[in-house]
């Protein structure tokens, strides 16, 4: 909310860049999520993030996650008990219902392997 603020001030877009609005730019676009009986996964689309250096709108986010900014949390709250749940950022509640899932945007240009998960319940 503080960038758009300062967008709609005139500040412009981090890197100087001009546009009148925040970036559309998402680490979302870099991930295959699957969805099937018992299990949610996000993979890494290693040949879409080979290429994100090429991406404006990436750099700009980039750039806001060196100010700090670009940090995420998802909570997935399941039917039964989690089985198995993989990935640096994954934390499993005692009662194993509850996922959570913390990220942000620089580790991802550091290591876009750094947000995939999967969950098996």
């Amino acid at each position: 909310e503080a960038m758009k603020e300062k967008v709609g001030e005139g500040g412009g877009m981090p890197g100087g860049e001009e546009g009148g609005g925040m970036p559309n730019a998402s680490t979302d676009n870099y991930y295959k999520l699957t969805y099937a009986k018992g299990l949610i996964e996000k993979k890494l689309d290693k040949d879409k993030y080979a290429h994100v250096a090429d991406d404006q709108e990436m750099q700009s986010l980039k750039q806001m996650s060196a100010m700090g900014m670009g940090n995420s949390t998802i909570i997935i709250r399941l039917p039964v008990p989690v089985k198995k749940a993989e990935g640096q950022n994954v934390s499993v509640s005692d009662d194993k219902r509850t996922v959570t899932i913390k990220s942000n945007a620089e580790d991802f240009f550091e290591d876009g392997a750094s947000q995939e998960f999967r969950i098996e319940y």
